[in-house]
């Protein structure tokens, strides 16, 4: 990948990691390391959150912000795709409810990108630093922001 590509991709998996810790969603770890799995979650087929599915949106969203415009990449085609499957298993209700319902959870996803893009920006050069970080290691370097005391993430322990 071109460092372009890198700086993205991993604007992206901090998009999903900081969601992950401010809405309460357990993750293992994120890497932009091609030879692994890019998020690591503790997925279990059945019963999501509307917190599960933001968290997923917003890794797209983020890569959109950090400057990635037009065609979407494979990583946010495979997350469209795993949102419509958590939708479906979310919701029973009819299929105009359903559509309102997925414009809603992304204009979340959008707006909470919006809201923490600081953190976010400093995720991702934790990323591109050291290639995968841990959920602790996010929600150490969450808490080290400046001015972050406020609002500090409390972990939420990967199981």
């Amino acid at each position: 990948m071109t460092p372009h590509q890198l700086k993205t991709f991993a604007h992206h998996q901090a998009g999903h990691a900081v969601a992950c810790c401010y809405l309460k969603v357990a993750f293992k770890r994120v890497t932009i390391d091609s030879d692994e799995p890019h998020f690591i979650t503790n997925k279990k087929r059945g019963a999501y959150s509307e917190s599960q599915i933001i968290a997923t949106y917003a890794g797209e969203y983020a890569q959109r912000k950090s400057g990635r415009r037009g065609r979407m990449t494979a990583n946010s085609v495979e997350d469209h795709v795993a949102c419509r499957v958590m939708r479906d298993d979310f919701s029973d209700q009819d299929s105009l409810c359903d559509m309102l319902q997925g414009r809603l959870l992304r204009r979340r996803a959008e707006l909470f990108v919006d809201l923490r893009w600081e953190d976010i920006q400093v995720v991702a050069l934790g990323i591109l630093e050291r290639k995968r970080l841990t959920h602790a290691e996010v929600v150490k370097v969450l808490n080290k922001v400046e001015g972050n005391t406020s609002r500090s993430v409390t972990p939420r322990e990967s199981q």
